[in-house]
């Protein structure tokens, strides 16, 4: 998994990132090599979540502006139609 660290100090990642399923990663598994067992084992998962969460909140206001946007056009778009008639 390849993270980055964003302002408030969490570490993120996104589909961007190189993070693949180990059966697609050979190249990068050969780059860092054998490696060494942990020393303490942690469970990550409601961080992880809760991480996860910033990418779907994002797309959450991202498509509630575009919503908005063409909401917009459509009311000018009628307008516009309906003025021409009534001329």
């Amino acid at each position: 998994m390849y993270s980055y660290r964003v302002e408030n100090s969490d570490l993120y990642t996104s589909l961007c990132s190189r993070t693949a399923e180990i059966s697609q990663a050979e190249q990068d598994l050969k780059f860092l090599g054998q490696g060494r067992k942990a020393g303490n084992e942690v469970n990550l998962a409601d961080e992880m979540s809760r991480i996860s969460n910033k990418d779907y909140d994002m797309e959450k206001f991202i498509g509630g502006i575009l919503v908005v946007i063409l909401a917009v056009a459509a009311m000018i778009f009628l307008k516009k139609r309906r003025g021409g008639k009534h001329r």
